[in-house]
């Protein structure tokens, strides 16, 4: 990264940096790209010190410690070598956040604080919302069209939910994602009695379990399931 050690003065310039970790005792890897060009590579490294599989990493200064830059960071993802798409860098990408614009065509949640339920989510807050006290309840909205990009590719999609428990007991939701009439749910997001921010991470277009395409994503509604 770019730094200017001038006193309150921020770096020059935005960079695209990519981090990769490969964990081991002995034979543990740390490599990172800057703007697409390896700039750091260590091997034979030991990237657990004596401890599990957890992974911290800090974005921007250590807690604690001086900086004498003032660092932004925007369009932060995370992948893991699980599977078979998104194993590795994947090179200068952003993330483009897209909010609800009309109820979808799966409607059984209950509206409360706003006229429709696209309205009711869209304003983060507990003003208004949509409740189910029932599993297997679904609901589904339109959302904003992709930005206009002259060769689009789209690693994944993510629903974004801000939700809690209202009652005692378990509680959990899925997100939910209805491609040209197939749908695809994720695993469990336990909710608490707190107000909290998920996520639930769709790789594939479930219409045909192949990659997402601008036309398909545009033309697919996301949403909720709940458990």
């Amino acid at each position: 990264m770019d730094r200017d050690l001038g006193r309150d003065r921020p770096a020059r310039g935005w960079h695209y940096v990519e981090l990769q970790v490969v964990q081991g005792t002995s034979d543990g890897v740390l490599s990172v790209h800057l703007n697409g060009i390896l700039a750091i590579q260590l091997t034979a490294q030991n990237t657990l010190q004596g401890g599990g599989q957890l992974l911290t990493a800090f974005v921007g200064a250590v807690p604690g410690q001086p900086c004498p830059i003032t660092v932004d960071v925007d369009d932060l993802y995370l992948a893991d070598t699980s599977g078979t798409l998104n194993t590795t860098f994947l090179g200068d990408v952003r993330v483009d956040a897209l909010e609800a614009q009309a109820d979808g065509v799966l409607n059984q949640w209950t509206v409360e604080g706003a006229a429709s339920a696209w309205q009711a989510v869209s304003d983060g807050d507990e003003a208004s919302g949509i409740r189910a006290n029932t599993a297997g309840l679904r609901q589904t909205f339109d959302v904003e069209a992709l930005p206009v990009m002259a060769t689009p590719a789209l690693h994944g999609v993510q629903v974004t939910m801000l939700a809690r428990k209202t009652d005692a007991g378990a509680g959990a939701v899925k997100g939910l994602v209805d491609s040209a009439g197939q749908t695809a749910v994720s695993t469990d997001v336990v909710l608490q009695e707190q107000l909290a921010w998920h996520t639930a991470l769709f790789e594939r277009d479930p219409n045909g379990d192949v990659p997402w395409t601008e036309a398909a994503f545009n033309a697919a509604e996301f949403g909720v399931e709940s458990v």
